[in-house]
């Protein structure tokens, strides 16, 4: 009894654990998006002449969001690579 109540302990931690991986890449996908977005409006922006002050604030968001998806790229990797639950 006691290895059939460990095996669906362990199945249902696997399924958890994929269920957060598969969020963590929607999420690190749709950040990717809308800093590819973001970039390609900065890029339109700046023939237009937009206020330094301006141009510098979206460089600084984008940067921020540059390292949000880098961290969280980072930690889907070490979580993909980091063996399941036996």
């Amino acid at each position: 009894m006691k290895l059939h109540e460990d095996g669906k302990r362990v199945e249902a931690e696997n399924l958890l654990r994929e269920k957060e991986l598969k969020a963590e890449t929607l999420k690190l996908a749709t950040l990717a998006r809308e800093l590819k977005i973001e970039s390609d409006q900065s890029s339109l922006n700046s023939t237009s002449n937009p206020t330094d002050s301006f141009r510098k604030s979206e460089m600084l968001d984008g940067m921020r969001k540059a390292e949000a998806i880098e961290k969280l790229a980072h930690g889907v990797r070490e979580r993909m690579e980091s063996p399941a639950v036996n």
